[in-house]
């Protein structure tokens, strides 16, 4: 509970690596949020945020939960949550789900990026709470290389439980 650990760094775990966002996009703010615009350079990699607002870790109960930290900063509350999270895969994935922690029904945009730092699509998930959202690509094509969550929520959000790989690999 509470803020957490901070993580002031990219957090290297097996086939994905958490980040703020890719090098090459730019990040601006709206109050407390990060937003974060445009593709990314080539190759697709990942950038940590300003000391005190990339990451935290946060463990509720036996549940280890990702909080990405706006410009507010760690370990300020409005800024807990309210933070960009980027994810680069080690490998190009056809699809992928993660659990949404906190929310009171804002707003929350996933951006899908190709290796080569090309925008494939952005999404906008409504009516943020704690549920699970999936994504996969037309006919499985395996080009997701990695993505932006970014939120406005007024509570902001966490993730846990990414999954990734072939759809029946995402349950």
């Amino acid at each position: 509970m509470g803020p957490g650990r901070l993580l002031n760094d990219l957090l290297v775990l097996p086939g994905a690596v958490f980040a703020e966002r890719f090098h090459g996009q730019t990040l601006a703010f709206s109050g407390n949020h990060d937003l974060v615009h445009g593709p990314a350079n080539a190759p697709l990699t990942p950038l940590a945020g300003q000391p005190g607002q990339t990451m935290s870790l946060v463990m509720m109960g036996q549940n280890r939960m990702l909080n990405g930290y706006g410009p507010a900063a760690f370990p300020r509350r409005e800024g807990q949550g309210e933070g960009a999270i980027s994810v680069l895969f080690d490998a190009d994935q056809p699809a992928l789900a993660f659990d949404l922690r906190g929310g009171e029904g804002g707003l929350a945009q996933v951006q899908f990026l190709r290796r080569d730092g090309s925008i494939i699509v952005q999404l906008s998930v409504q009516k943020v709470s704690e549920y699970t959202v999936g994504f996969q690509r037309k006919d499985g094509v395996p080009d997701i290389a990695g993505f932006v969550l970014m939120n406005v929520d007024p509570q902001g959000l966490a993730i846990d439980n990414l999954r990734f790989g072939p759809p029946a690999q995402l349950s």
